[in-house]
């Protein structure tokens, strides 16, 4: 399934929820986003990390 049809499946079962269902899907959306960026910024600060010490062997 591509990104624009799931959007599209998501915003189907979107329209089916009240408004305390729709606030738990917000605060998950919120928690994933969140997870997502530390998780990529861990990886870049890893990587500078590594750099930095294959630099100061020399």
């Amino acid at each position: 399934m591509n990104s624009a049809h799931l959007r599209q499946t998501i915003n189907h079962y979107l329209d089916q929820l009240s408004g305390d269902r729709l606030r738990l899907v917000a605060d998950f959306l919120n928690f994933l986003v969140h997870t997502e960026h530390k998780d990529q910024s861990q990886v870049i600060c890893l990587a500078i990390s590594t750099s930095a010490k294959a630099t100061f062997r020399r």
